[in-house]
C-alpha cells in the first residue's frame, strides 16, 4: 500500500490542489508555503484518532469559514491482506484498486465569527468515499495504513530521554522474556535498598517539611518516597536511559552534541516505526551537518516503504529523484515534473537532479546566467540600483556554462516545474537557447533573455571605458598589467585597447575580472551599463 494522491479544497491558506506522489514525496519551498500543512492534512486522514481529529480541527483551517473543508489521501498498490482489511471500502470499477480517505469538517457559525463558539458548532467526519457507508476507520485499518508522523517540533531531549519520548517507548516495550524476573527483583532490591539508606531518609524529611510549607496541606515524611519510574508500574526499565562509552567515561546520550542527538532520533524514531509502511518526517534535517541530511536522504531513498517528507535543505533534497520533487511558491500552488518529464524514468531525472538547480525551486522568477561571474556581476549591479532580488523572489541560477541551458530550462520550465524564465547569455549561445526555448533565435530577446554581444564581459568593459578597467586591473591582485600586456601581444600599457581589456576579462581571467569589477563599482558606473540596468528591472517588475 502506498500514497498515490493527496487532495484538498478549502484548507488553510491553500488553492485548491492535489498532487500525485509517485515513489516518495519531497515537498520544498519558503516558510508558510503550505508545505507542513499538506502533511498535516495526511496525517488527519491517515493517523489521528477521531478524537485528535475533532480537537485539531480549527476555525483557521477553513480558507472559507462559510465552505465544507475537504480533505483527501487515495491508497493504491493495495495486497490482499490490505484489501481484506477494507472489503467495502476499495473503490468498485476503479483500475488499479484505490482506496480514497475523505476528511470532510464544516463550521456552524450561525453568524458569529468567534472562534470558541465555531468550536462549539463544528462537524469533522471521516470516511472512505465510494464505500456505500458513512462509519469511520476501525483500528484494523488504520493498521493496515500503517502510518507514521514525525513533526518538526520534536525535542531532542525529551525523545532521548524523558518520559513519553521514543527511547522511553523503546526500552517499556522489549520483550524481556526469562529475564523479567530476575530484573524485577533485582529492581526490587534496589528499591528497598534506597528506601533504607540514612541519606535518603533525612532528604524525605526535609523535603516534607519544604513542602508543607509551600502546601496548603501538611505531607507526612512517610508520605515521601524517592522512586525510580519503574516502581510506579508498567516496565522494569522505565525511566533508564542510553549512554554511550566515552573513552574511560559514560556520556548519556540525551546530553551528546545537536548533531548526534538529532542522528540519534531520526535512528530510533526509525526503530520505532519499522512497521510503518508510511512515514511522514517534517524537517529531517534540523541540527545535522550537510553530509548528514545527504545521508539521511539517502536512507529515505532506499527503504522499503514510502516516505514522505518536508525539507528546506537542499543537500537532501539533492539525493532525492526529481520526479518525487512537489515545489510550494509564494502563491502557494504546487508545482512537480509531468510524469513524462524524462523518458527513461526516475535514473534518468536523478542523472540531471543536480543542487545547483534545486535551490530554485521555491522562487517566484528565475534569472539563468551561464557561470559565476555573471552571477556576480548581476547581483552587484542589482544591488546598487536598488533591486532586492532576494526579497522579491527572483533566483539567479548559475548553469555552470551555457550548454546547460537545455536541461535546466526542461527542468524547471514550461514543459516542467513551470515556473517564469529569464536568461542572459552570449552571442554564441544564441542559437542554442532559442532552440531550447523552441523559438527563432532573432525572437529571444522578445521572450525574456538579454543576449551579450559578443559577452558580458564585453559589455561592461565599453561601459566602464579604457582608463576605470585599467584602474581596476591595477589594483587587482589576481590580475597583473604584465599578464595584460601579454595575452594582448603589446610592449606597452599605452597600446592596451578596449578589445583587447575586453578579451582579457573574457578568457580565463572572468571571475577574477568580475571580482575586481564589482568590488569597486559605484552606482553611477552600474546605471551606465544601461542595457543590462533596464533588463535586470524588467526582471524584477
Amino acid at each position: 500500500m502506498r500514497i498515490s494522491k493527496i487532495v484538498w479544497k478549502n484548507y488553510r491558506r491553500l488553492p485548491d490542489g492535489e498532487i500525485l506522489v509517485r515513489d516518495h514525496l519531497v515537498l520544498v519551498g519558503p516558510n508558510d508555503s503550505g508545505k507542513s500543512s499538506v502533511l498535516r492534512a495526511v496525517h488527519m486522514c491517515l493517523g489521528m484518532t477521531r478524537a485528535q481529529l475533532l480537537a485539531t480541527v480549527q476555525m483557521r483551517d477553513f480558507t472559507d469559514v462559510d465552505q465544507p473543508l475537504r480533505l483527501e489521501v487515495e491508497l493504491t498498490e493495495l495486497d490482499d491482506d490490505e484489501i481484506a482489511a477494507f472489503p467495502d471500502e476499495v473503490v468498485v470499477g476503479a483500475e488499479p484498486e484505490v482506496i480514497k480517505i475523505v476528511v470532510m469538517a464544516g463550521l456552524n457559525l450561525a453568524g458569529s465569527d468567534d472562534a470558541e463558539a465555531a468550536d462549539e458548532t463544528k462537524e469533522v467526519r471521516r470516511f472512505c468515499e465510494g464505500s456505500g457507508h458513512d462509519r469511520g476507520l476501525t483500528k484494523a485499518q488504520f493498521e493496515a495504513i500503517s502510518w507514521a508522523y514525525v513533526p518538526a517540533a520534536r525535542s531532542l531531549s525529551r525523545e532521548l530521554g524523558s518520559a513519553g519520548g521514543t527511547m522511553q517507548y523503546l526500552l517499556s516495550s522489549l520483550d524481556l522474556g526469562a529475564d523479567a524476573v530476575g530484573v524485577a527483583a533485582a529492581a526490587g532490591a534496589l528499591r528497598e535498598q534506597v528506601k533504607g539508606s540514612a541519606s535518603v531518609q533525612q532528604f524525605g524529611a526535609e523535603l516534607a517539611r519544604t513542602l508543607t510549607e509551600a502546601l496548603p496541606r501538611a505531607v507526612n515524611p512517610e508520605a515521601v518516597h524517592i522512586s525510580a519510574a519503574s516502581d510506579l508500574g508498567g516496565s522494569p526499565l522505565a525511566g533508564m536511559t542510553v549512554a554511550i562509552e566515552d573513552g574511560e567515561h559514560l556520556a548519556l546520550l540525551s546530553e551528546q552534541s545537536d548533531g548526534v542527538r538529532a542522528l540519534s532520533v531520526l535512528a530510533l524514531l526509525g526503530m520505532s516505526q519499522r512497521s510503518a509502511r508510511i512515514v511522514g518526517v517534517d524537517e529531517p534535517e534540523i541540527h545535522l551537518h550537510t553530509s548528514a541530511q545527504r545521508a539521511v536522504a539517502r536512507g529515505f531513498r532506499k527503504s522499503a516503504g514510502q516516505r514522505l517528507v518536508v525539507s528546506h535543505s537542499a543537500a537532501l533534497v539533492g539525493q532525492m529523484d526529481a520526479m518525487d520533487i512537489v515545489a510550494f511558491g509564494a502563491d502557494r500552488q504546487p508545482r512537480q515534473l509531468p510524469a513524462n518529464a524524462f523518458e527513461a524514468g526516475s535514473a534518468q531525472a536523478a542523472k540531471y537532479w543536480i543542487p545547483s538547480i534545486i535551490d530554485s525551486l521555491t522562487s517566484r522568477k528565475l534569472l539563468f546566467v551561464e557561470g559565476p561571474s555573471d552571477r556576480m556581476l548581476c547581483e552587484k549591479v542589482a544591488e546598487l540600483i536598488g533591486l532586492e532580488f532576494d526579497r522579491i523572489g527572483v533566483t539567479i541560477v548559475e548553469l555552470g556554462s551555457g550548454n546547460s541551458f537545455t536541461t535546466a530550462y526542461r527542468i524547471l520550465g514550461p514543459e516542467g516545474f513551470n515556473l517564469p524564465i529569464f536568461g542572459i547569455t552570449d552571442e554564441d549561445k544564441r542559437i542554442d537557447w532559442a532552440k531550447a526555448v523552441g523559438i527563432d533565435a532573432n525572437d529571444l530577446e522578445s521572450r525574456g533573455y538579454m543576449v551579450c554581444d559578443p559577452d558580458l564581459e564585453g559589455m561592461y568593459a565599453i561601459a566602464l571605458g579604457r582608463s576605470r578597467m585599467l584602474e581596476l586591473i591595477a589594483s587587482s591582485a589576481d590580475l597583473h598589467e604584465g599578464a595584460l600586456m601579454r595575452s594582448s601581444g603589446v610592449q606597452t600599457i599605452h597600446d592596451i585597447s578596449i578589445e583587447h581589456l575586453a578579451a582579457f576579462c573574457g578568457k580565463k581571467r572572468k571571475v577574477q575580472a568580475a571580482v575586481a569589477v564589482s568590488s569597486r563599482l559605484t552606482y553611477v558606473e552600474a546605471e551606465s551599463m544601461r542595457d543590462l540596468c533596464h533588463f535586470l528591472r524588467m526582471v524584477a517588475s
